[in-house]
Parts: C-alpha cells; structure tokens; sequence
C-alpha cells in the first residue's frame, strides 16, 4: 500500500466535527494508508489548531458579555437618532404641505366669494336689462297707441291742407 503524503490533519478535524472518537478516526487514516507517525502528527496538529482558536474565542466571549450591553446601547442610540432625524424631516415637510393647503383653502374661498358677487352683478345687470327693455316695449306701445289715433287725425289735416293749398 503506498503511504499518501502530507499530514492528514484536516482529516482528523473534520472527523472530529463529525462526531468520530480519536481511536476510530486513527483506524480510518491507517486504513487509508497513513503512516502511524503521520497519523500522530495529525492529532498533535490538530489539537494545537484547537487550542489556538479556542483561546481567542474564549477571550472574545469575555470580552463580548462584557461590552455586549454597552454595543447595543449606543448602536440602539445611534439608530434612534437617526430615525429622529428622518422623523424631524418628514414633520417639517408636513408642516410646509399643510401651510400650503390652508393657503389653497384660503385662495378656493377668495375665488368662490368673487364668483359669487360677480354671479350676482351678472343677474342684477340682467334683470336691469329685462327691466329696460320692458319699459321700452311699453312706450313702444304707448307710441303705437298714440300713432294709432294722431295719424288719422293727421292724415285728414294734411289732406286739408293739400286741398287749400289746390285751391
């Protein structure tokens, strides 16, 4: 059986991360083909993999309870105020639209009163026409009746006059 080279070290700590106990996984490399020292050599290495991330890890935890609370306060803080800010932005463009919309209430108002007076010159001015032109059907009237009963006596005046004048 030819020996494979290298150290099987990540073998070993994968074997590990799959629940393997340390003898079953040195029967399984040797049953690769791995030499006894190479096996070993594996396991030395991997366990000081193992102490050299554990020991970060173990001080991070330390230090991670310790400053945990204190992160979270000032990111909760730093997040708060910047929804302050976009809630301070959003009410200021709230008071411009609504200082708008009084002034476009207001402006409505104005243009409804002025049409409304103009509405009502219109149908003042109207019926002072309808008036007028009433009173001058009625002289019309009153100048036909008058017509009616000059021009006959007129016309007979006239005729007299032609005659003398013939005469």
């Amino acid at each position: 059986m030819k020996i494979p080279p290298g150290t099987p070290t990540d073998l070993v700590l994968a074997y590990r991360e799959q629940g393997y106990d340390d003898e079953t996984i040195m029967r399984g490399l040797q049953q690769q083909g791995y030499s006894s020292q190479q096996v070993n050599d594996a396991f030395n290495q991997a366990n000081q993999k193992k102490q050299a991330v554990a020991g970060p890890v173990e001080g991070m935890e330390k230090y991670s309870s310790d400053n945990t609370e204190a992160i979270v306060e000032s990111l909760v803080e730093e997040k708060w105020a910047e929804f302050q800010d976009k809630l301070k932005f959003i009410n200021e463009w709230k008071e411009r639209v609504d200082s708008q919309l009084m002034r476009f209430d207001q402006e409505i108002k104005l243009l409804k009163e002025n049409f409304d007076k103009l509405h009502e010159g219109i149908l003042g001015k109207i019926s002072e026409y309808d008036t007028n032109l009433k009173d001058v059907g009625s002289s019309v009237k009153a100048m036909d009746e008058v017509f009616k009963r000059v021009i006959p006596s007129l016309t007979d005046s006239v005729g007299k006059l032609n005659r003398m004048a013939n005469k």
